[in-house]
Parts: C-alpha cells; structure tokens; sequence
C-alpha cells in the first residue's frame, strides 16, 4: 500500500494533475501497520480538544466543524483524520507525527534536557495514539515513518546507492540487489525516519527531534507553568472517620470480610496483588444471587493474535503511570500563548492527605489552579428516578463549577447519612466525564474520584478506563491505618500505593497500552448485563454484549446494600462474609463446592456411576444459565 501511494505522489506530483480542491489543502497519504488500542478515548479526546482549539490557520467552516472524527471509521482512519486537524492548525507532518505518536520520554535518562522538555510540554497538549503500529507517511514534499514507543511492528529499510530507499514491514518483498546497497537498518522503538524531497536528503532521528525541541525553550515555560504534588503543603487536614465511621462506610459499600482478609491484608504485608487462580467459576454479575459492584459488569478487553501484550516489568522502560491536572491548552498555541498550569503526578493513586492537598490547591497556587468539591449523593428514598435526577444534577453543578474557573473537579462520596446514599462511582464518572464532552468543557478540568467504594485493583482501572485522571479511596486508607500500628501505617500505604501502581501496569499491559494517559478514557472494556439504554446514555460507545440492569435497578441496587447501615447499632450488623474467592455457605455459588468436589471424588475413586451423575447434574445446573448467556452472546455477535 504505501508502494503504490509513494507511487502516486510522484506521478501527480511530477505531472501536475492535481484537482484544485487538493492545492488549498494539507496533502498527505498515510499507511498503517497495526492497531490502535485507545481509539474510543482518542477519538472522545479529539473531539473534546476540537471544541476549545483555535488556529490562525482555520477556515471559518472547518471551525465549526464537529464532530472532529466521525463514529465508526477504522484506526487507520481516525489517526488519519487527527494527523489532518494537526496539519491544517499549522504544524509540520513529522512534528504533528512525534505528538500522535511520541517516544517513550519518561523514563530515558540519557535524552538532552531539551527533548525531554519538549515531550514533556506536549504531553499536556495530547495524549498517545497507543498500541503496536508503524506508521508511513507523507505530504509529497516529505516522506517519513515513526514506529510505537514499544516497537512491536518490524519496520525495516534499506538505502541503495543509486538513491533508492525501501521501507517496509518485511524486509525482502522487492529483490534488491545486494551489491547495490548502501545501508540496511530498523525503525527503533519511538524513533522518526524522514526523507525530505525538497532537499533531496535523510533527516534522521536526532536531527529532526533537535529542530523542534530547540524551537522554544520548553523547559523555562515548564518551570512557570507546572507544580508537583509533593511541594504542596496544608496545614489544616479534613477530619478523619472514627472507628464507627470506618464500620458505618464499609456496610454502605458493601465491604466483606474477604476485601479485608483476603485482599487489602496481604497487599499491606508484601506489597503486590494476591495471587489467585485464573478465571472465576461463579455466575456473571447480573445472574448473581447477591448484588455487586457496578465494576464487576465490565470486562477488560485483551490484545489477541497481531496485538501483543506488554511485559510490564520487562519493558518498564516504556511504560508511565505520570497524570497531569488542569485544564488542557490549546493545542496549537506557542508557549509564551500557553498559560495552563498544571499538576504534576508521579502515579494516580491517591492517599488522604494529598487529596487534601489538592481540594486546597487554589492556595498554593495563588488561583491558577481551583478545585471544586462535588457530591456524587442520591437522595435515600423509593422515587424511581432518583438517581436519574441526581445524575442530572450532578453534571449541571460540574459544568457551573468550570465555567466558575475551576480547572480540578473532585467528585466525593464522602458525608453519606441515612438520608443521602452514594452513587455508584463508576457511574457518576462516565456520566460526568461523557457529559463534559459533549458540552465541549473537557479538556477545561480535570477528574478526580474520591470513593469509599473502589477498592480492588479492577475498580481504579475501570475509573481509569471511564475518564478519572486519579483516585483516592479514602476508606480503603482508613481501615488499612486502622489495621496496623502507627510505626506501621506508612509501610503499610506505602505497599498498597506500590500495589495499585503495578496491578494498573500489569492491567494496561495486556491489552498492550503504555501510558496511563493513553488508558485514561480510552473504554477498553465491554459491558455485560447492562441495558443498553444506561450503556448509551452513560457509557457512551462501550460495546453492550447482553442486555440486564437498568438504571432503576441499579438505584434499587446500591439501596438495599446501603440501607443495612440502619442495623449499625444491632447485633446483626456485621460485614458479610463474601463467598466471591472461596466457598462460603451463604456466600455466592460455585461450580466447584465441597459438595461437587466430594461426589466427583467419589465416581474415580469407587466408580460410583451414581455420584459422577450427582456431579454432573450440579455441574449442569449451575452452568444452564451461563450456556444461555453464551448463546446469546453468540447469537448478537
């Protein structure tokens, strides 16, 4: 493909013949080898960044142009209609081509302090197009390429001395002859391969990244316009649960004593995620006896065939949990233009002094950045469109609140009582962070999530995956401080931010995504037994396999388990026992119970034709439902 479209470049440009339309336009041809893994939260993000973006460049009608990239064209498409957008604002094909798809900065020491700089500045501006993929591409005058920061496509090339050059996936589909060439190489991981026409001659890497990254002085702006979280300083920390708070809170959300023993215990002990078996053998959520977390609806989608996963530790290097706070500048602004401040976060998560820090910010920053506090609360009653309306109004208040200056939104759980019950967190993002987009303010704040209710390593990646940009469980805090002494508590949150902050990796990695900011609403998930009106309504282009809960439901849902604070002060209030990661007698159900595992034992070792029925009738029973979801997974497939 790109053979016969380097072909066609030269031939028209050669003759002359193209149509007028092409002349006033940015001429380019692009060839993709690949996937794009973040394409849903790149394409929202594309969108979003349109609607605040502004170019000498642009003409009247492609200012009003929205949306910027239309629903369900491929990757190759949408990337190409992003690289277009860069182009018509002003930039140059190779610099519009190292911001979609950027090295890995981070982590590399031996870069100049310039080029880092000059990453670093532009991240703020655009997040990574992420996923294996080696890119060609050209505007007639240049001809280039660029692999991923991973470097999991095979982009090879060869230069002859007659002034041929040859780039490909597969090295050998043309014969070449040997004695003719004058070098053979690779595109590197990250690394830019550009061939100027006009000039007749190869730029390489470094000469084309030096020429950008000296354009300005990216790291004088960066030192005015940027604040890290460890040089905020507050004196005055919000109040702390009480023991009796901590209790009231882990009812309300459903805490068991399996989230305690099973895995908030050893993560402060070791410091990594429990080890458990793979795959589960209970019921998909909606066909579970006991409620669950709206989490526990989602799935993770995982890169199969061409689309390898990341080894996490391996390929550390690569990978980057940074987050960035405040509003996004316009994209095409200089940076003496550039007057977003932003917030600097190592890792995502949390703890609760710093998100102290952050609601006080407007102090240690003398206003350039604010921070607005709002409730995620429903009121606790059987209307039912409570939570409809309180969603509603939730979405209204944040647009007031940024059109009010503020550039750091906090939705907060926090101040639950019997008259106004949580909204599942989950939920309020994406019906938050989905709303903003489409009323053009989302790139004016950022989102930060603080919930008693996310606990588990799946949670924070799901809130991830939905538009939050960092999150404090302040109750899973709380109960770890509670559980462990004083000269322990900074061990101990040390080892559970140690253990979110590899699990997120490890969760990104395979579905062979990179950067946080690139998973960072990127919806790489399907939802399983949720209607889909709330999936249209909140979770805007999430693939919906199966129908199953409405929103009603889930109002009545996250009532009924946050209404048991009510017996706080009875005997019979006490956490659950759980049943999710072992067999509990009132917990959930198991295909593999004392019970099938007896009988089974039992048909080998006697050859008991009896038991093995026994067996495979509670097999059978516990799996006709799931074979009736299967067939209909199949069936809307």
């Amino acid at each position: 493909d790109f053979l016969s479209s380097l072909a066609i470049v030269h031939q028209r440009f050669s003759t002359n013949t193209f149509p007028s339309w092409e002349l006033s336009q940015p001429f380019r041809f692009l060839c993709h080898n690949g996937e794009i893994n973040t394409l849903r939260g790149n394409v929202n993000w594309m969108n979003a960044r349109a609607k605040i973006s502004k170019s000498n460049e642009f003409t009247k009608e492609f200012r009003d142009l929205n949306p910027l990239i239309s629903e369900g064209i491929s990757d190759s498409a949408a990337f190409d209609n992003a690289l277009e957008y860069l182009m018509i604002g002003g930039y140059e094909i190779e610099e519009a081509m190292m911001m979609l798809i950027p090295e890995a900065w981070e982590k590399n020491n031996r870069q100049t302090k310039s080029l880092n700089a000059y990453f670093n500045y532009h991240s703020n501006f655009i997040e990574p197009w992420d996923g294996p993929a080696a890119m060609c591409f050209t505007n007639g005058k240049k001809i280039g390429g660029v692999l991923d920061r991973n470097g999991l496509r095979p982009s090879r090339y060869l230069i002859t001395d007659d002034g041929l050059v040859l780039l490909t996936s597969e090295m050998g589909v043309i014969p070449i002859d040997p004695a003719k060439v004058k070098k053979r190489w690779r595109l590197e991981p990250g690394k830019i391969f550009l061939i100027d026409l006009e000039e007749n001659k190869i730029i390489h890497n470094e000469e084309v990244k030096e020429k950008y990254s000296k354009k300005y002085n990216y790291e004088s702006h960066l030192r005015k316009n940027q604040v890290f979280l460890s040089d905020l300083k507050v004196k005055d920390l919000s109040e702390r649960l009480t023991e009796n708070d901590i209790k009231k809170y882990q009812i309300a959300f459903g805490y068991t004593k399996e989230d305690i023993n099973f895995f908030l215990e050893p993560i402060i002990k070791s410091g990594m995620e429990p080890i458990g078996s793979m795959g589960t053998d209970t019921p998909i959520s909606i066909l579970c006896e006991n409620s669950k977390l709206l989490y526990s609806y989602f799935k993770q989608c995982f890169a199969q065939v061409t689309n390898p996963p990341i080894d996490p530790i391996r390929e550390e290097l690569v990978m980057s949990l940074k987050m960035t706070l405040g509003a996004k500048p316009n994209i095409f602004s200089k940076p003496s233009e550039n007057n977003s401040f932003r917030l600097e976060l190592d890792q995502p998560i949390l703890d609760n002094d710093e998100i102290d820090s952050i609601s006080s910010i407007s102090k240690s920053t003398n206003g350039k950045l604010k921070t607005s506090v709002v409730k995620i609360l429903f009121k606790n009653n059987n209307h039912p469109d409570e939570l409809k309306n309180a969603l509603d109004e939730i979405c209204k208040d944040v647009k007031n609140k940024i059109d009010g200056g503020s550039n750091i939104i906090v939705l907060s759980d926090k101040g639950i009582s019997e008259e106004y019950a949580p909204i599942p967190a989950l939920l309020a993002a994406a019906s938050v962070h989905h709303y903003l987009i489409k009323e053009g303010l989302r790139m004016k704040a950022s989102l930060v999530m603080q919930t008693g209710e996310a606990r588990e390593l799946h949670h924070f990646s799901v809130l991830f995956g939905y538009g939050i940009e960092a999150v404090n469980p302040y109750l899973a805090f709380e109960i770890i401080k509670s559980m462990t002494k004083k000269k322990d508590w900074k061990t101990a949150k040390k080892n559970f931010l140690k253990a979110s902050g590899k699990a997120i990796l490890k969760i990104m990695s395979k579905m062979g995504i990179s950067t946080l900011k690139s998973y960072c609403g990127a919806q790489i998930y399907d939802a399983i037994g949720i209607s889909e009106e709330v999936v249209d309504s909140y979770f805007c282009g999430t693939a919906t396999l199966i129908g199953g809960i409405t929103l009603n439901q889930i109002q009545d849902e996250t009532l009924r388990r946050f209404n048991k604070i009510k017996l706080l002060n009875k005997d019979e209030c006490k956490l659950d026992d759980g049943g999710e990661y072992a067999f509990r007698i009132n917990g959930e159900k198991h295909a593999w119970s004392p019970s099938t595992i007896s009988n089974l034992q039992k048909a080998v070792r006697v050859n008991s034709k009896d038991s093995f029925k026994e067996f495979s009738n509670q097999i059978n029973d516990h799996n006709k439902s799931m074979l009736t979801i299967r067939s209909l997974f199949s069936f809307k497939k």
